[in-house]
Order: C-alpha cells, then structure tokens, then sequence
C-alpha cells in the first residue's frame, strides 16, 4: 500500500513537473535559445495561464481535464512545429546551456554551494512546514486558486458585482497567475493540500538561485564571481522570504532575472530570438503583479546600454502579446485596466476598497506617523544590505566593461 501511495505522489509530481516544463522547452526549441531553463520555466507558465485565459474566454469549465487538454493540445502543436522546422532546417542548431559553463558547478564544489543549500534548505523547509506563508495567501493568492478549484470558473474575478465579491472578498485585479500555477498543481493530485504548492516554491527558489549564478559568470568571468554572488544571495533574508512564502514576488525576481539574461545573450550575441525571450519575460513579471509593468522599462534601458541598434519593436512586441489580454480583460469587466488603482485619478475606483486602503494608511503609514520610520530604519538597512551590496557590484562590473557591457544590480 506504502509503493502505491509512493507511486502515485512520485506519479502526481511528474505531471505537475511537466506542466511547468514541457510546453516552455518545445517552445525553446521552436525559438531556439541558449538558455533553455528560464525559457522552458516561463514559457510553460505563461502556456498553463494562457490555457486557462482561453477557457474563461469561452466560458468553459477550468477543470483537470480541459487544463489538460488544453496543455496536450499545445504541447502536440508544438512538438510538429518543431519537427517542421527543423526538417526545412530554417535556423542553425542552438548549442544549449544555462546561462554558465556546465562544469561550474563542479569546479565550485560543496564549499562554495553551501550557502545555496542551507538556503534552499530553509526554503524548502519553510514551503513543507509553513506552506504559503504570504500574509494573503488565505484570502487572496492561493484563496483564488481554490475558488477557481472549486467554482471550475475564474469569471467572478476580478470581483465587481455583488454576486462577485459572494466569492471573493478583496477588491482585485491582479493577473491570476501565481493562482494558476497554484491550481494546476491542485488538479494534479485532484486535492487541494496546501503542501502541493511546496513543488513551485522550492523549483522557484532553484531557478532564482541559478539565474544569479548566469549572471555573475557573465559580468564577472570567473568562478569567485558566482561564489561571490551566491553567498550575497543566500545571506538575504528579503530574498529567502519572497521566495517561501508563496506569493508573487519570486516570480517577479525570476522573470527579471531572465529578462537580464535574455538581454545579456544578445549583447554577447545578438539574436532577434533572444530579444523575444526577453520581451516574454518582461511580459511574466507584468504577469505576475502589476508593478512587473515595469520591467518592459527597465528592458528597453538594458538594452540602449547593450550597443547596437536597440530592437524594441521585437521585445514590446512579444511583452505585449503575454501581459496585454489580462489588463484588457480587466478594463473591460471592470473600467479600470489596473483594478483597483485608480492611478492618480485616471481610472475609476471601488469606493469601499477606497475607504478600507485610506483607513489603514491613517493608522499603520509611515507618512502618518513619522515617528515609526526610527523604528523601521534598521529594518531598511537589513532589507536593503544585499541589494546596495550588488548594486555596487554591478556598479563595478559596469565600469570595468563599458564597453557593451550589460550591467544591473541583482536583487531581491
């Protein structure tokens, strides 16, 4: 009975792993990259979103079985336009790595991985003990997956009507993505056990450490340059906490990571493929919450610095098709694209969402009460040691290559 059980978690596992893998990998063939990892993570996140996007479009039920489906259905079509294009053999073969030379790893050796395992080991821990720690999981991130669980439909959502907010409290509109990625491993093991998100967290936390580790092999050179930034990385408790606690902000953190890496790639070899991985990315962090607008920004910036003519239209291009159809949905079942931001005025607000934000910054903002920021300013510093610490790293690395060289603080 203990192997079958075995059997069928280990089976579950696979499928959820499959999800957050496959359709993102073939599409990484189709558009071929050299760093494969982020490409397939992001690419098979942005499919499972889009799938259940699609769904909720055509008012079907979001169930194990269409997500599925809909999941088959892609990786099928992708899978013959991959064998199509490499028969007509329209492009040159891609050597894959991930970001660094593949010997890395052993040449660092268990010395320079120990902070990395110690913590991938709290992550990890704190994903199993204390699933989804985040503040809002219960009533907003994952208590949206299970309403989409439960209800088979995301179309009360963004709550604006009364028979909305029945099942959704908060006044929200931020792209349900993190929800998805939660959902999907809950149709996997077709149970909702909070220890499923476990899985996406700590594959999370792996990612953000690796990506760190690319980008310190491509401005520093060297192996004391990935150990250096590893051991910055894993000393950050604001990192360690935005990853574990099963929100959105590790999402955030990988998507400008791989925006950072994609956009590194074309510097060091310039590719219209790369260019549209990196607009994909930007399109992820827009994805994740709406201040990941941003990062199509901070792109189009890395990319005026890289030299060469700077091929916007691509990276716009491919972040608008991934972030666009969410903020119109938005505006469209509510008025507001950003909902519930009225950003400066220009959008209509919820008034009782209004009424609640005013209350709350009248009693706990710092601009209310000026007194408080003596209490938070070591609270800054800590949260703020490891960001200034790479910031003049990259500051440094920057300077020592001028010349093309793509430069930008990583951090949490």
């Amino acid at each position: 009975m203990n192997s079958e059980v075995l059997f069928s978690g280990m089976s579950c596992v696979l499928v959820t792993l499959g999800g957050f893998f496959l359709p993102g990998y073939l599409l990484s063939e189709l558009f071929a990259t050299e760093n494969r990892l982020p490409a397939s993570f992001l690419g098979s996140c942005c499919t499972l979103f889009f799938i259940s996007f699609a769904l909720d479009l055509l008012g079907m039920p979001i169930t194990f079985t269409t997500m599925a489906a809909g999941l088959a259905g892609v990786s099928a079509a992708l899978l013959g336009a991959v064998a199509v294009h490499a028969k007509m053999r329209c492009v040159k073969s891609v050597k894959t790595s991930f970001g660094f030379s593949g010997s890395i790893s052993a040449t660092i050796g268990l010395v320079g991985l120990l902070p990395v395992l110690t913590a991938l080991s709290a992550i990890g821990y704190r994903a199993w003990v204390e699933p989804l720690s985040g503040f809002d999981n219960p009533f907003r991130w994952d208590f949206l997956a299970r309403q989409i669980y439960a209800l088979k439909s995301m179309a009360f959502y963004p709550p604006s009507s009364a028979g909305d907010f029945i099942h959704y409290g908060w006044c929200d509109g931020i792209p349900p993505l993190i929800p998805i990625l939660n959902l999907w491993g809950y149709f996997c093991f077709g149970e909702t056990a909070i220890q499923i998100s476990a899985i996406r967290v700590i594959l999370e936390g792996c990612l953000f450490f690796w990506m760190i580790a690319s980008i310190a092999f491509s401005l520093g050179g060297s192996i004391r340059s990935v150990i250096g930034a590893l051991a910055l990385a894993s000393t950050s408790s604001v990192a360690l906490w935005s990853i574990a606690c099963g929100q959105e902000t590790a999402m955030g953190a990988i998507s400008l990571l791989a925006m950072v890496i994609f956009i590194e790639e074309h510097r060091s070899k310039p590719s219209s493929r790369a260019i549209l991985w990196a607009g994909i990315a930007a399109g992820m962090g827009a994805l994740a919450r709406e201040y990941g607008l941003a990062w199509p920004v901070i792109g189009l910036l890395l990319l005026a610095n890289s030299g060469g003519p700077v091929p916007w239209p691509r990276f716009l291009g491919s972040c608008t098709v991934v972030a666009m159809p969410w903020y119109l949905r938005n505006w469209a079942h509510t008025g507001n694209p950003i909902y519930c931001h009225s950003f400066f005025g220009l959008f209509p607000e919820n008034p009782v969402h209004k009424s609640i934000m005013e209350g709350i910054s009248s009693n706990f903002s710092v601009l209310g009460h000026p007194a408080l920021i003596l209490n938070i300013i070591p609270v800054i510093l800590v949260g703020l040691g490891v960001a200034v610490s790479f910031g003049i790293w990259a500051l440094i690395s920057f300077t020592q290559r001028r010349k093309g060289g793509c430069w930008f603080p990583v951090s949490s």
